[in-house]
């Protein structure tokens, strides 16, 4: 009973050295994540300020928009979302036919340097998903209208360093609302995340892989 004691004590020592040897490894990253709770939706003509670093100085702005547009003669009703980058700050595009996308990021794909990153303004946004409707008919446009959850990869500064992250969020299969769930980005300059990574790999069951002898009541 004495040895049995003895051991336990061992295994809990053993996971703990573990534990703080795992962690070490990976002190130099952090990735910084924010839970949106309970997830906020947004409807016609609403703007959500995405502040990655909760900084409070906003990095990107997703917006539903509803505009009207007339065209030799031709008017477009335009409904949909899209996103406006602040400053230096960018994120992942993909190129359309009719305009610059903003990528729907699948889980776990990887959101770094190799990645092309667009900026956006006012009158040049990042097009999530929308519709384009005129006395023609109606065509969707845009990579976001399915009601699914997608993450999109962004780029930011905080100070004069860049970081990369990414958010989450669906756009309604009408493209007349959408829905902030979370986002994170990674704390070390220039480190790459996956999309919806939320924490650094550590090893949680150290116990597994550290070996462990009791020799005459000495581990």
């Amino acid at each position: 009973m004495k040895k049995l004691d003895l051991e336990k004590k061992a295994l809990k020592y053993s996971t703990i050295v573990g534990s703080v040897a795992a962690f070490a490894g990976t002190a130099g990253a952090q990735i910084v994540y924010t839970d949106v709770n309970p997830d906020e939706t947004y409807t016609e003509d609403q703007l959500y300020l995405l502040d990655m670093d909760n900084d409070l100085a906003p990095d990107f702005g997703i917006v539903q928009f509803d505009t009207v547009i007339t065209y030799s003669y031709i008017t477009f009703y335009n409904e949909g979302v899209v996103l406006l980058t602040m400053g230096s700050n960018g994120a992942i595009s993909t190129a359309g036919s009719l305009a610059t996308y903003l990528k729907a990021l699948n889980l776990n794909d990887p959101i770094d340097n190799t990645q092309t990153f667009d900026q956006s303004t006012s009158s040049t946004p990042l097009i999530a998903g929308g519709y384009v409707t005129s006395a023609l008919g109606s065509q969707g446009i845009g990579p976001w209208i399915d009601g699914a959850d997608h993450y999109m990869g962004v780029t930011f500064l905080i100070g004069a360093n860049m970081h990369f992250g990414w958010a989450r969020f669906s756009e309604s299969t009408d493209g007349l609302t959408f829905t902030i769930k979370d986002y994170a980005y990674e704390s070390t300059p220039g480190g790459s995340i996956l999309a919806g990574q939320a924490f650094n790999s550590i090893n949680e069951n150290v116990a597994d892989a550290v070996s462990m002898q009791v020799i005459n009541n000495s581990v």
